[in-house]
């Protein structure tokens, strides 16, 4: 593997799951991480923060409703929302179907 660059099938990688998610971690590269997520249907992620990192999550389907500092807003297909560090935020999957998204720490 290259120090440069990395190149994987995601179809190869190992899941993760527990009760609430299913998890693939794509990518880890010093304080980067990459993630591939599906939310269980009508499970929620409770509320949490990322002390020293940023989070990205960028939604390929579902219907879904972060709460970010007590603000409540929905995601779903083609919506990308930006968590700076240290922000509490929790995610609920509102559907029957899992939520699907990628996430980057940084």
């Amino acid at each position: 593997m290259s120090d440069s660059f990395e190149y994987k099938s995601i179809d190869k990688i190992n899941c993760e799951e527990n009760d609430l998610i299913y998890r693939k971690k794509l990518i880890e590269k010093n304080n980067y991480k990459c993630f591939f997520v599906e939310l269980k249907p009508y499970k929620t992620i409770p509320a949490h923060n990322h002390s020293s990192n940023n989070q990205t999550a960028f939604f390929l389907n579902g219907k879904g409703e972060y709460t970010i500092d007590d603000k409540k807003m929905k995601v779903s297909k083609n919506i990308i929302v930006f968590i700076k560090a240290g922000t509490e935020h929790s995610l609920k999957n509102l559907s029957n179907k899992k939520l699907s998204y990628i996430e980057i720490t940084l």
